[in-house]
């Protein structure tokens, strides 16, 4: 192992010279028993000057690694990086950091797109059964109420059943309608309906 010779601290940069070339690569992390033991493992070795005896080492930092940012920029700290550090992404702003997403690519979204995204309207669809027992009058009509009023009348009805009937509707709302079985017979079969707002574009 060489011996230490000299040494000088500029900032946080130590400059050593020793009595033989210490066979480490440019910059890279000093290895188990080397010189860089001495002064902790993980510290890089750089070779300054023309002799194979003049040797530098900065000494690796202990503060915590800033986030990510948008821009490039060189730094001012005098501090080595450990090979383990870890950089927080952080919340980042749009525009070109990625490239905008596809069919086939994950990314960012662009302002036309989150546009559209926003004006797509979720139509509500609404679906029960009747039972027969709830049917009265002549012709036999049944109330249907909807637990949740709907915006508008604009809304298509379908009403199916095994009793065969001309089903109509009838008092159309935003809170309900009427069932209509155009017939004074009772029913046998429970009767289901199906209510889909219409898309309004």
């Amino acid at each position: 192992m060489a011996n230490i010779v000299s040494e000088k601290t500029v900032g946080n940069i130590l400059i050593l010279q020793v009595d033989g070339d210490p066979s480490l690569p440019l910059g890279v992390e000093a290895p188990m028993g080397s010189l860089a033991t001495i002064l902790g493992v993980g510290d890089l070795w750089q070779k300054v000057g023309a002799n194979d005896v003049d040797w530098a080492i900065i000494l690796a930092g202990t503060g915590t690694p800033v986030t990510i940012g948008s821009t490039n920029q060189e730094g001012v700290a005098d501090l080595a990086a450990r090979s383990d550090h870890v950089h927080a992404h952080g919340d980042q702003a749009g525009g070109s950091l990625h490239a905008l997403a596809t069919t086939i690519a994950a990314g960012f979204m662009s302002d036309a797109d989150k546009t559209k995204l926003d004006s797509i309207k979720v139509l509500k669809v609404y679906a029960n059964t009747v039972l027969a027992t709830a049917f009265s009058g002549n012709p036999k009509k049944a109330a249907v109420l909807f637990t949740t009023p709907l915006p508008s009348t604009d809304y298509t009805i379908t009403i199916t059943s095994a009793d065969v009937r001309v089903w109509t509707f009838e008092s159309k709302a935003t809170t309900g309608f009427t069932i209509n079985s155009n017939g004074n017979q009772g029913l046998f079969g429970e009767v289901h309906w199906q209510v889909i707002e219409d898309y309004q574009g």
